[in-house]
């Protein structure tokens, strides 16, 4: 298993984010703007630590790789809500861009998911 389809998901994603979070600054204000990246770029670092945190179970062998992957999976939301709640509760960013922001992601994998396969 390679990291072909996180590095395009990656790729991708930064892409969207910054094509629409930089237009946003000077036409909805900084705090839209900057809710819009942080929650993107949210995402996509949850989605890289997944896919790295499910490569690395199915690589393990032996009775405890299970349990580390649920440290790992909580570890990753517990990571995501203290951003989420440093976000919010300083104030610079507005909350509906951060929700905006984090839904660029299955955007991101259903335009992949609908693309023409290489083979086909």
């Amino acid at each position: 298993m390679d990291l072909r389809l996180l590095r395009t998901v990656e790729r991708l994603g930064w892409t969207l984010l910054l094509g629409m979070s930089l237009p946003a600054v000077p036409l909805l204000g900084a705090p839209v703007g900057l809710g819009f990246l942080a929650g993107g770029a949210l995402a996509l670092a949850s989605y890289a630590c997944l896919v790295r945190v499910g490569r690395g179970l199915l690589a393990a062998t032996g009775s405890g790789a299970l349990a580390w992957w649920w440290l790992g999976s909580a570890l990753r939301h517990l990571a995501a809500f203290a951003v989420l709640a440093l976000l919010f509760s300083r104030g610079g960013v507005h909350p509906l861009a951060v929700a905006a922001g984090l839904g660029v992601l299955p955007v991101v994998l259903i335009a992949l998911g609908l693309r023409p396969s290489p083979e086909g």
